[in-house]
This record gives structure tokens, sequence and C-alpha cells, in this order.
């Protein structure tokens, strides 16, 4: 009988947190899945935790592999799979212990290719959780519970992000698609999310929190985001040459989408560089290369959904790195100094209203 879903982890170095994401794993409802385990060279305590797990639950196995990056150890996890469904879950997250029934259940009703959930993010630094919408944009989807490319043409790139983590995709899809991981140490999500995307039949969704995303984890990928910046690139550049060779951006509408998911996302990278070296390498690539293969610069004003990231793009297009960085500074000094304006005359205004409740008090008591 074939194995309901294979739970595809790629790990590395994650000491810290492995015990705490395989035992939300072990714990799960849904009892018939496999758990395939690809250490990625780790070199802390990861293989003796994995040795330890094994000795315990017969459903995980584990293979090793020289440090290749998650799109290798994803690949590698994808070739030994047999389960009907997939999941790529990440090492440092939890999940909650219905999370696999649930979109199993999901997924098996609507007959889908690939099922998205809702996601809690977890802050590292003070403990807080709270949940992150914008890996299910429910707006988007026009109260439609099943649909593809056709349905949502302009949104079908943005109604959710381009990490594995949230989705549950049929295996017998992935393969007959010959959707891969692109094997890069960064951003290796991208090719292989959007593909799926604009590919699947049927998309389906659960509205239910399931995922504990963590973040302000140093040694997670987006910790160490500066180490090798033009991944983000690299991945948007062969991401709009396999979706070309399929056709996917011949409807002007998903290239509408497209073009904004790919923005946004640069944006984001750009905005999240700590080193100085890096943010003007990765600048360059944005400005010189990457927007007008993509062909960002033809798109109107009209045709950007966030009025912002418009004006990033304009920025960028017309300034160098330092003048950028100085602009933006500038920019976000003159909201700050508004937004003091604003709570200072809402503050005032108060005070005065204050004033005036306990004047009209004390004409009444006397």
């Amino acid at each position: 009988m074939k194995t309901a879903i294979s739970v595809i982890l790629p790990i590395y170095n994650q000491e810290t947190y492995l015990r705490q994401c395989l035992d939300s794993i072990i714990e799960q409802t849904l009892k018939d899945i496999e758990i395939l385990c690809v250490n990625d060279g780790s070199t802390d305590s990861t293989a003796e935790i994995l040795s330890e797990y094994q000795r315990k639950d017969s459903r995980i196995k584990v293979f090793t592999q020289e440090q290749k990056g998650a799109g290798a150890a994803r690949n590698l996890g994808l070739s030994q799979a047999s389960g009907e469904f997939l999941v790529f879950w990440d090492s440092d997250d939890w999940f909650e212990k219905d999370a696999l029934e649930t979109m199993y259940m999901e997924i098996i009703k609507k007959h889908g290719d690939i099922c998205v959930c809702g996601v809690r993010k977890y802050n590292e630094a003070d403990g807080s959780s709270q949940p992150a919408l914008s890996y299910l944009k429910l707006q988007y989807l026009e109260h439609k519970t099943v649909f593809n490319i056709k349905d949502i043409p302009s949104r079908i790139f943005n109604f959710t992000t381009n990490v594995p983590w949230n989705k549950m995709f049929r295996r017998s899809f992935i393969l007959d698609q010959n959707i891969r991981w692109q094997e890069i140490p960064r951003s290796n999500d991208t090719l292989f999310v959007m593909t799926a995307l604009s590919c699947a039949d049927k998309i389906c969704y659960t509205s239910k929190f399931l995922i504990h995303y963590r973040v302000n984890n140093p040694k997670s990928l987006m910790g160490s985001v500066s180490a090798q910046p033009l991944c983000v690139c690299e991945a948007y550049q062969e991401t709009y040459r396999q979706l070309i060779s399929r056709q996917v951006l011949s409807d002007p509408s998903v290239t509408r989408s497209f073009c904004n998911k790919a923005l946004d996302t640069l944006l984001y990278v750009l905005a999240s560089q700590t080193d100085a070296a890096a943010f003007i390498k990765l600048y360059g690539c944005i400005k010189d290369q990457l927007i007008p293969l993509l062909g960002i610069t033809a798109m109107q004003e009209q045709d950007f959904y966030n009025k912002e990231q418009y004006h990033q793009l304009q920025l960028i297009l017309q300034h160098t790195p330092s003048e950028y960085l100085l602009l933006n500074w500038k920019d976000g000094k003159a909201k700050v100094d508004q937004l003091k304006r604003e709570t200072r005359e809402v503050a005032i205004s108060k005070f005065k209203a204050a004033k005036f409740i306990l004047k009209q008090l004390k004409i009444i008591k006397s």
C-alpha cells in the first residue's frame, strides 16, 4: 500500500531546534507517513540526533550528503520519496499535530495538486507568535476554494509566497511536470514553487495556521542572506527562462503577476542585506540585468500592485546605490517626523478633550 505522505526535511547544523521539529512530525495525527531526513553535511550534533530518532521511529530514514544546500537536499529526498503527497519542511520550524492530516484531507477532497495552509510566525528574539498573513492571502482568491492559473491569472504568484513549507504537493504532479529544485545555496525554492503554482490543475487551501515559522534564527538561510547575495537574481533568471519555455508568461495578466512578485522579492532581499559590498553587488545585478530581463521596466505605473514598490523601482533606475540609501533615509526620516507631529497633535487634542470633560463635570457637580 502506498504511503500517504513523504515528509522531506533538509538539515544543516540545526541541533538547537531539530528535536522540537522532529517531535512535532512524529506526533502527527496522520500516521501513514515517511520522514526523509537529509543531513546536508552538518558539523554539529545533527547526525547523532537523527540516529537517536531513527532508533525510536522506523518511519524515519536518514540520508547524508556533503554540503550542497537545501535545493540539492530536497532533490535527494524527492528521489527517495514513495508517498502519494509531498511536504518539504524546514528543520528549525515546528508544526501543529494535525497539520498533515488537515492538508491531506483537503487535497484529497478537492482532488488537488497543491494545498496551501496558514502560517504563524514565531520570533526567536522575544518569544512572540502571531499570524503571518502574507503566506496565504485569501482576498486574492475571490472566494474560490479550488482554482488554477486560469482562474486568478493576475494573482497566481501573489496569493502566497515562494516558500515550500506551507504547501503540500501531489508527487505524481511534480514528477509528471518534471519540477525540480534549483541547486543554488539560497532562493532555491523560487523555481520549484512558481513552476508548480503555474502548472497545477487544481490548487486548494486551508486557512488554518498549521506551520510555526521561526524568525530571527541566525543559523537560518535568511540569517546569512549577505553571504551569497546574487542567488536571488540567479533564481529569477532561471525561473523566468523556464516559465517562458513552458509558455506560462504568454498571458499578460500572468506576466504582471510574475513581475510584481519578482519586484517584491528583490526589494525584500535588497533591504535584508547587512553587508555593504553585498548590497552594492545585488543592487547592480537588479538594476542592470534582472529588471530589464524580466520586463519590469516595460510595465506602466498602474500595473504595479504596490505603489511604494513602484517608487523604490524608480529610485533604483535613477540613482546609484549610495544615492538610493540616502534618499530612503530621508524619506524614512520625513515619515518619522510626520508621525511624531501627528502623534503630538492627537495627544494635544486628547488633552483638550479631557480638560473640557473635567470642566463639564465640575459644572454639573456645582
